[in-house]
């Protein structure tokens, strides 16, 4: 890593792959708007040993030339003092943890494949992003930011979490980028209530009513940390995933928080991020308690 003093720094996981371009445009874009030096990160998977025979060339040396043509692409933009890069063997899923550990943010594509094998692709992505210490940003194939640069930032609202980091994230990337926060809620009522219209629509009722004034406290405590940053609120009943991605579909960005008790279960998205995750064509962060 070059000398710098900044104290943000993101890493980004890249493998060759033209896949792979897109995560790697998201993460120069973002370390621009918010300041952060930026880090590129490669792993090679050990060889797998067959009679004995070890090649003299280590597995890293097959990804020199893919670091060398990242940090080209990414000192376009940044300066390079702000600029370095990892080039790490072991497995993705551990080696990604690691490097998260002492970053701001690491950012990963949905999908690709390097030259000497798998890298990121999606089950490690998201394996990566259900154990990560720091913010997890999950970028997918063919994504272009042209078509959504004006669009909001989207952040996922469950009012029986205990933590407001997918919030606070949010409102702090839409004030970066100078668009509107949509947060939104969704109710997935238990189906016993589906039998039965009136109470239905009474267990709806309370639930709206209690959580828009939950919601109402929330927003005022980072209306004063992020001021000038406007927000849509949006509470429907339904499936979880299909609403998320429905509200997200003109989005620049789907912000989901993780619980700090999902950190303590190994790989620990619930089903509702592990959907998105998988369906999104939007980039898609998801942010740990703590």
């Amino acid at each position: 890593m070059s000398t710098s003093t900044n104290s943000k720094t993101v890493a980004v996981a890249v493998d060759g792959s033209a896949a792979n371009r897109a995560a790697l445009e998201w993460a120069v874009s973002h370390a621009e708007r918010s300041g952060a030096d930026l880090v590129v990160v490669a792993i090679a998977e050990p060889y797998e040993v067959i009679g004995g025979y070890i090649p003299e060339t280590p597995p890293t040396e097959y990804l020199r030339p893919v670091v060398h043509d990242a940090l080209a692409k990414v000192r376009q933009t940044l300066p390079d003092e702000r600029t370095g890069y990892l080039l790490e063997t072991g497995h993705p899923v551990s080696v990604l943890q690691q490097v998260a550990a002492d970053k701001d943010m690491l950012v990963v594509g949905k999908r690709g494949m390097g030259a000497i094998g798998r890298l990121v692709i999606g089950s490690t992505s998201i394996a990566v992003a259900g154990r990560a210490h720091a913010p997890v940003v999950v970028v997918p194939v063919g994504w272009e930011p042209e078509g959504s640069a004006n669009g909001p930032v989207v952040v996922g609202v469950d009012i029986d979490k205990d933590h407001d980091a997918g919030l606070r994230f949010a409102f702090r990337t839409a004030q970066e980028r100078g668009v509107e926060v949509r947060a939104v809620q969704v109710w997935e009522p238990h189906p016993v209530l589906a039998g039965d219209a009136s109470i239905f629509v009474n267990a709806f009722d309370d639930w709206v009513k209690q959580s828009r004034s939950e919601f109402q406290l929330r927003m005022e405590k980072l209306a004063d940390e992020f001021p000038g940053v406007k927000v849509e609120v949006v509470q429907v009943v339904g499936q979880p995933v299909h609403h998320l991605l429905e509200e997200a579909a003109d989005a620049q960005l789907l912000v989901l928080g993780r619980d700090a008790k999902d950190r303590l279960s190994g790989f620990a998205l619930g089903s509702v991020a592990r959907g998105v995750l998988h369906h999104s064509d939007i980039p898609v962060a998801v942010i740990p308690a703590h």
